[in-house]
């Protein structure tokens, strides 16, 4: 397979809802699901190249070994142009300076150009941060997009515009769309089988023309560019992070996407055996003979979020809702340098070809 790399540019303002209207108020992601990349993709696919559609099972939504398309979440573009990832809840930042403290530590030791210690408590932080974040130990956020709020009226038969709310007797009211304003930029990472490279990245721009991504594409929002495309065989990216990672028999995990764990029709929630299980299936598919274990101290921090399941094969439709562990979720385990770079590279679980599932991994317990 190959790993493609790039930059999403929003050519128009981008409405990326998270299924949770509040009220007449629709707020917005501010990064892109890969699940909605896939979407656009699939959808244009199905209907104009239907037989690069099959060839790239691009609908497959559980075989891991018929994947031959996976799709990554575009986080915003970090600074120094590094990774984005999710910051671990295992983590605490100093209030006061940033810097990362040490887990037993309950007051930030370090001193500053005075030689004065710097003594404020530290914090745990929930959201993107740039992954350079845990070599300087300093917390680095990228550049959030910045968001606009718009209010739009319903447009009926015989009027374009709604005279009043609920307590006028009118059903109809105001909406307020909030959205990423054009110009924000995304890091783009995707999977691809050796041989639909060339077609993969013609349908990535011809689709973002004809379909566009998230909401409101009627009203002109959800049109994207894709930019500075290169690929690299995966398993040239897979040494490469395998030579960044000390041989050490500990490792902290944290999952930078929503992660699913599915035992039948059950969505399990937590790091176990059903966690060592997926992990060690995507190993085995991937060819690679080592394995995975938890820690003796595997000291679990989990978050839950819900996962949504978008069915290319029964009319580009939502699915399902899945429970599942949310972003910034992380345990300590064992594996070889090798598992953790293969892993860091294709995910855990299920629907990984959505962007569920992704990973990274920090050397040493953090």
């Amino acid at each position: 397979m190959k790993l493609i790399e790039g930059i999403i540019t929003a050519a128009s303002p981008l409405h990326l809802g998270d299924g949770q209207s509040r009220g007449t108020f629709m707020p917005t992601l501010q990064y892109i699901p890969g699940r909605t990349l896939r979407g656009m993709v699939g959808y244009y696919l199905f209907k104009y190249k239907n037989d690069l559609f099959t060839k790239s099972g691009i609908g497959e939504e559980d075989n891991l070994g018929k994947m031959k398309v996976i799709f990554r979440n575009a986080y915003p573009v970090s600074k120094d142009g590094s990774r984005t990832v999710a910051a671990p809840l295992s983590v605490r930042w100093c209030k006061k300076c940033g810097h990362q403290m040490p887990h037993d530590h309950s007051e930030c030791d370090v001193r500053d150009k005075n030689g004065r210690l710097c003594l404020h408590e530290g914090k745990k932080y929930s959201g993107l941060i740039s992954v350079n974040s845990f070599s300087s130990h300093i917390l680095e956020r990228p550049d959030m997009p910045s968001r606009s709020i718009e209010t739009k009226c319903p447009i009926t038969r015989d009027r374009h515009s709604s005279p009043g709310g609920k307590e006028q007797g009118f059903d109809l009211s105001p909406y307020h769309i909030e959205s990423i304003d054009a110009g924000a930029k995304f890091s783009f990472r995707m999977l691809v089988e050796d041989g639909l490279e060339r077609e993969i990245i013609e349908s990535l721009n011809e689709a973002a023309v004809i379909g566009g991504i998230g909401g409101f594409r009627s009203r002109g929002y959800g049109i994207i560019t894709f930019g500075n495309l290169r690929s690299a065989f995966l398993n040239d990216v897979i040494r490469e992070k395998e030579s960044r990672i000390p041989k050490s028999d500990k490792a902290t995990l944290v999952a930078t996407a929503p992660m699913i764990l599915k035992n039948g029709n059950i969505s399990r929630i937590g790091f176990d055996d059903l966690f060592i299980q997926r992990a060690n299936e995507v190993l085995q598919v991937a060819g690679i003979q080592d394995t995975i274990a938890l820690s003796e101290d595997p000291d679990p921090h989990v978050t839950t979020t819900i996962a949504r399941g978008w069915s290319l094969k029964y009319g580009n439709s939502l699915s399902e809702l899945i429970p599942c562990i949310g972003m910034g979720s992380s345990a300590n385990i064992t594996a070889t340098p090798r598992a953790l770079a293969t892993l860091d590279v294709f995910g855990i679980g299920e629907k990984i070809n959505y962007g569920y599932g992704e990973i990274y991994v920090l050397p040493g317990v953090v």
